[in-house]
């Protein structure tokens, strides 16, 4: 988190004059995107996450 956050995210939304726009290739569990939304949110910027996973997990190896 802390090289995704302070050291790329963060310089980015101060920099930003009001939206950024955040390329994910391979979403995972969602935790970089939200914490984007988060980090934008606490700096009152505007976020657009645009995710990108080409293999969806399974539904049956869920376990909800």
């Amino acid at each position: 988190m802390h090289i995704y956050i302070h050291l790329g995210l963060l310089p980015v939304l101060q920099k930003a004059e009001n939206t950024i726009l955040v390329f994910e290739m391979g979403l995972g569990t969602g935790l970089n995107a939200l914490l984007s939304w988060q980090l934008a949110d606490q700096l009152q910027k505007k976020s657009l996450i645009l995710p990108l996973k080409l293999f969806q997990f399974p539904k049956k190896k869920l376990h909800y």
